[in-house]
């Protein structure tokens, strides 16, 4: 006589087993070819010249080709011709492993020639000959559309912040005409720098966008004090110091542009610790801004400036960044900047 199931466990294991029969029982009355005939993914079999033998309607439809015509036909005519190594190789990989491999994203083309992008995965093929094939083919064509289009937004917004910034930097020159051309110009050579010193590519787009707003924190200052004619008094200066502490302050409440703020709110700051706002010194300054204060000094003395009767040549510049090295610049951004400019 049985028990009677008394406690939880044993009643739910009693159900996981009764499930487990059953579901097989099930799994074993739907025959292999009704599976197929129900799958969202084109399957075929090919031989062992890589034609195609057996397909199940979704191929079909992926291909645009009915099966009496599909078959026998090889499947790489329907493969773009840059992915064909891509998928022999594959092919070959399941011969020597005796296994499932992929998936591998490749290109291919219907039989009406219209582009398609596939995920495509290869078995063998137990019932027939070692060398024969199972191929699923899962249509990635939407998604990738998708993810294309929104590659394509976040260039338009990139852009679109660069553009912005840039816009602000060119009203800031407009404020003072002295400077026109001084930010764009810093901007590229900072990012010349920032490579030689072994940034890379993708790490650059922040350094420039400090660049392209080094002296946005100007823009709280009076044009009295920004504009006038003569030098500043001490209460003045004081007040034009301030404009770093400005441009972080400003931003910091802009997420996108807070990894740009070290240029900004530290150029003006000296490797021996005498510059401003905070007096950081040595490596306490962030590398961004001991790049950017070589370019930016370079700069200013190689431009026309109503303080001075003509702009400083590139030797005495050069002497001079030279000179500054240890005290207003790191030496060893100093080293590179010369080298760059074949002045080693």
């Amino acid at each position: 006589m049985i028990s009677p199931l008394r406690s939880i466990p044993d009643r739910r294991v009693a159900l996981a087993y009764w499930r487990q029969k059953t579901g097989r029982r099930a799994a074993e009355r739907l025959a292999a070819p009704d599976l197929l005939e129900i799958l969202l993914d084109g399957y075929c079999v090919l031989d062992e010249q890589g034609r195609i033998q057996h397909t199940n309607p979704a191929l079909e439809n992926l291909l645009g080709c009915p099966a009496s015509q599909l078959s026998g036909r090889l499947l790489m005519d329907f493969i773009e011709l840059n992915c064909q190594t891509d998928y022999l190789s594959l092919l070959e990989l399941m011969k020597y492993s005796h296994s499932r491999v992929g998936p591998l994203e490749i290109e291919m083309k219907s039989a009406a020639g219209e582009p398609l992008a596939v995920f495509l995965t290869l078995a063998p093929y137990s019932n027939g000959s070692p060398n024969n094939a199972q191929v699923l083919l899962r249509d990635v064509s939407q998604w990738r559309q998708v993810q294309n289009e929104l590659v394509a937004v976040n260039l338009m917004l990139e852009q679109s912040f660069t553009d912005t910034l840039e816009g602000w930097a060119r009203a800031l020159e407009l404020r003072d005409y002295e400077t026109h051309g001084h930010t764009q110009r810093v901007a590229e050579a900072t990012v010349q720098l920032a490579l030689e010193v072994g940034y890379r590519v993708e790490e650059v787009l922040n350094l420039r966008h400090g660049a392209l707003l080094h002296d946005i924190g100007k823009m709280a200052i009076s044009d009295t004090i920004l504009l006038k004619p003569g030098p500043l008094n001490e209460a003045e200066w004081e007040i034009m110091r301030r404009h770093p502490v400005y441009a972080e302050q400003l931003l910091r409440q802009i997420d996108y542009l807070r990894p740009a703020i070290p240029i900004p709110y530290c150029h003006h700051e000296k490797w021996d610790g005498s510059g401003y706002p905070r007096g950081l010194k040595g490596e306490q300054i962030p590398l961004e801004a001991r790049l950017f204060a070589v370019i930016d000094v370079y700069d200013a003395l190689r431009s026309s400036r109503p303080y001075r009767s003509e702009p400083w040549s590139e030797e005495r510049t050069l002497e001079h960044i030279r000179h500054g090295a240890g005290t207003h610049f790191d030496p060893e951004v100093v080293k590179v900047f010369l080298r760059m400019k074949g002045f080693a």
